[in-house]
């Protein structure tokens, strides 16, 4: 899942944190599973503190059921649906993950909350930014699968994409080391 942090500076200064995330950088030779959101979270492991989530109303809440995220992302402990529906309702930061909807910034978004995002963009010196990109591929495709395929069989699919694409960036980042 994607997050937002909230940070205490002096905190991880006290701690010595940037070493030791340097130093679970370097135990895993760069290849740090989940990158930044995974050197913070093992270093910090006993250090977060979870708020609630109209703090961090990702896309993934617009599709999926509580449960079905904790299945999906293999996680332990998540949101109840109350608190999932309450952030829905009452978000106070929205995180524009693509998720099945691509991001607001895009013509083409369909993301439920894509207005909140252009009335302040309207705003902006960026009001005429808005790009014709389609949505991904990988993500047509997976939000035709989810609509057809049972759930258990959806969440192989998506595990099996995620680690091609992983494979991907890793083959990438060990051919410009090459280079």
């Amino acid at each position: 899942m994607h997050g937002m942090m909230v940070l205490n500076l002096k905190k991880m200064r006290e701690d010595n944190i940037t070493d030791k995330c340097l130093k679970f950088i370097k135990k895993y030779k760069g290849s740090v599973p989940h990158h930044d959101q995974g050197t913070i979270n093992a270093v910090c492991n006993e250090k977060i503190l979870v708020i609630h989530p109209k703090y961090n109303v990702q896309s993934p809440m617009f599709t999926y059921t509580a449960d079905k995220i904790k299945k999906m992302y293999k996680i332990k402990q998540y949101y109840s649906q109350e608190e999932i529906e309450d952030a829905i309702k009452n978000p106070v930061f929205i995180h524009f993950t693509d998720g099945f909807f691509n991001r607001p910034w895009n013509r083409n978004c369909s993301h439920p909350k894509k207005d909140i995002y252009l009335k302040y963009m309207e705003k902006s010196h960026w009001k005429d930014q808005i790009d014709d990109v389609k949505l991904n591929r990988n993500v047509t495709i997976m939000k035709e699968m989810y609509n057809i395929l049972p759930f258990k069989i959806y969440c192989i699919f998506t595990t099996v994409i995620a680690k091609r694409k992983e494979k991907r960036i890793k083959k990438k980042y060990e051919n410009k080391e090459r280079k």
